[in-house]
């Protein structure tokens, strides 16, 4: 019973300073390969919120790896039933498989149903995950609401029952409360650190000779702290684990296996600066790298305008609707990305 019951829940569950932006690209997409792994025994101590702060991970144990993959929803197997998903996260837990559909957009990214065995999950209300743009001090509220059903063997309850079924309802908040550094054991990040809350309730029905009873219930609070990071290697989170209501770690330590050196972190290949931001007309560049092209994206990707010329100093934005671009310079085939506001 608790095994699949955790399972539901895990998925519903970087000395110079930069503050970073977490957009839509920064989010797992199909074709991605994470490597999770935890520590069970970490003394961490849980610090205050604010900017500029060093978080030092180096001594979290490399105790147990899982591989997570983001898939092509049409290739997965309950793809019919949720047809408005474009990003499923393949998740291996000690053993078990769940597959969670995921509805990816340029503002949000969200939980539309899960799969696990023979078990489904479906979600009337759909989990927020992620907001797009999410900056320091950002937050948002949301309210989810699932009926999870399936044989009891996927629940491991005990063999006189039939059949489970979960209906869970509950409501997350999010806030964006500290950026900084995170020391790994493979380097160092940018950050961005969320303090999340979540309330829940969760009803659970036993079929017992062919009839429905209520079997267990319960009403949790969960607080939790999240790291993200725009490094391209890194794709869920880079570390997560809850915080007791005395603000204290409170069981495991979980993070992403990711070495700073094995992809190109764009926003660190060479650095610039720009101004105004908000622009109206005309963005001006600084740089100690000369400038040879330029590519600008919309939060989905889509290619916007480019441009491959030498010396590029400034970039004409008059024409670009008002709203949030991803900007990327090129310099020697190397490339540096940075977000940008049109007003």
């Amino acid at each position: 019973m608790k095994k699949i019951t955790l399972l539901l829940a895990s998925m519903i569950g970087v000395s110079s300073f930069s503050q970073i932006t977490m957009i839509s690209s920064d989010f797992v997409s199909a074709g991605d390969e994470i490597i999770t792994t935890y520590d069970s025994t970490s003394s961490i101590t849980v610090t205050a919120a604010g900017a500029n702060q060093t978080w030092d991970f180096s001594s979290l144990e490399d105790q147990k790896r899982d591989t997570a993959y983001g898939i092509d929803p049409t290739t997965a197997p309950q793809f019919a039933e949720f047809p408005d998903a474009n990003v499923v996260l393949e998740i291996d837990l000690a053993g078990l498989v769940a597959l969670s559909y995921i509805k990816k957009e340029a503002t949000k990214a969200e939980i539309i149903g899960i799969g696990y065995n023979n078990t489904l999950a479906q979600f009337s209300n759909s989990q927020q995950i992620a907001q797009f743009p999410m900056n320091y001090n950002d937050r948002y509220e949301d309210y989810y609401k699932f009926i999870a059903k399936g044989p009891a063997s996927d629940f491991d309850a005990p063999a006189f029952i039939d059949s489970i079924r979960l209906e869970s309802r509950g409501t997350q908040i999010r806030h964006a409360d500290a950026y900084g550094t995170a020391i790994m054991p493979t380097g160092s990040f940018d950050v961005l650190r969320t303090s999340d809350t979540t309330y829940d309730t969760t009803i659970t029905y036993a079929k017992i000779s062919g009839s429905w009873t209520v079997f267990d219930s319960s009403a949790t609070i969960q607080f939790r702290h999240i790291y993200e990071s725009n490094h391209s290697g890194v794709k869920v989170s880079l570390v997560s684990y809850d915080v007791s209501s005395g603000g204290t770690l409170n069981g495991r330590v979980n993070w992403e296996y990711v070495d700073p050196a094995s992809s190109i972190n764009e926003n660190q290949s060479f650095d610039f600066s720009f101004y105004p931001n908000p622009a109206q007309n005309k963005i001006n560049i600084t740089s100690k790298t000369q400038i040879n092209g330029y590519v600008i994206t919309d939060l989905q990707g889509k290619i916007i305008r480019s441009n491959r010329s030498s010396n590029i100093s400034s970039i004409d934005v008059s024409d670009l609707a008002k709203g949030s671009y991803v900007l990327t310079l090129i310099s020697n085939e190397k490339t540096s990305s940075k977000l940008i506001n049109k007003q």
